[in-house]
């Protein structure tokens, strides 16, 4: 029983390797592969992480995704950003 039970992990493991391997052109143009983005988080949302912000925003592959602050006008303003 327990030869049956290695023999399926096994295969299932080789085969979501296999699934998880999927070539950048098979997904379609424009795909931008989740490795190849940086995901940014802000702690302070005053006026100089503003700047900051709008930079990394401009930049292919960047995405600001999160901040934090404990005054909540400055939070409020970066959740409009």
């Amino acid at each position: 029983m327990g030869s049956h039970r290695r023999h399926f992990i096994k295969q299932s493991a080789a085969a979501a390797v296999g699934l998880s391997i999927i070539p950048r052109h098979v997904m379609g143009k424009g795909f931008v592969a989740p490795s190849d983005r940086f995901n940014i988080g802000v702690i302070g949302t005053g006026a100089q992480s503003g700047g900051l912000i709008k930079r990394f925003s401009g930049i292919p592959g960047v995405r600001v995704i999160a901040g934090c602050d404990i005054h909540s006008k400055r939070l409020t303003n970066f959740l409009s950003l």
